[in-house]
């Protein structure tokens, strides 16, 4: 598939067509791809800066990353599985494809974040280095990252700009996982996929804290 191809594919505005190309046309490989793609683009943009890198580290948080996708593809398998049975059968790569689109809304917010901080100019950026390699305390660095961003263009406007996005953002998120819940219990009623919804997200975030936690 194109490269256009794949972005008409995982069009993330249209969450409920996104999720239904997913399940449909299980691509898990691509899955695979775009949960690793967020911290690809983060450590690569962080290397060519110049930014200290632990590649340990890199690969733990990939891992994690793997991980967390895998257990909630487990978590909505199985709770379709409670409530529908076989009908839910050989749909688990199609349930991986569709929930990788919560990775594409990552990928965006990593994305967002880079232009940011490139966008504040260079003394904004020189303190974040300084904070990330901690060679001086984190009091210090954060006064150096006060100093510099009184310095720059950066505006109270642009945070609430920007905490407004990711409100957005998470509302796509818990959007995508809603649709998922409910194309696979197509003929449930509402109040049971909300159920499932709701117990799905429940469990997948306290897993997901104890994956992000090691």
């Amino acid at each position: 598939m194109s490269l256009l191809g794949i972005c008409m594919e995982l069009n993330v505005l249209h969450p409920l067509k996104a999720v239904q190309s997913g399940l449909d046309k299980p691509d898990v490989g691509l899955g695979f791809f775009l949960v690793l793609l967020p911290t690809l683009i983060a450590f690569l943009v962080m290397l060519l800066l110049g930014f200290p890198i632990n590649f340990l580290l890199v690969v733990v948080n990939l891992f994690k990353g793997v991980a967390n996708w895998i257990v909630l593809g487990i978590v909505i398998y199985i709770l379709a599985y409670l409530v529908r049975g076989k009908e839910v059968a050989g749909r688990f790569s199609g349930i991986l494809s569709a929930a990788s689109l919560i990775w594409v809304l990552a990928l965006i917010v990593t994305l967002i974040g880079i232009v940011f901080v490139l966008s504040l100019g260079s003394q904004v950026l020189d303190a974040v280095k300084t904070m990330a390699t901690g060679v001086v305390s984190a009091e210090e660095a954060g006064k150096q990252l006060a100093v510099a961003l009184a310095n720059s263009s950066f505006s109270p406007a642009w945070g609430l700009g920007l905490f407004a996005f990711g409100i957005l953002l998470a509302g796509l998120a818990l959007l995508i996982l809603f649709f998922l819940v409910s194309d696979m219990l197509p003929k449930s009623r509402l109040l049971t996929k909300l159920v499932v919804w709701a117990a799905a997200l429940l469990i997948w975030l306290n897993l997901s804290a104890v994956i992000v936690s090691f």
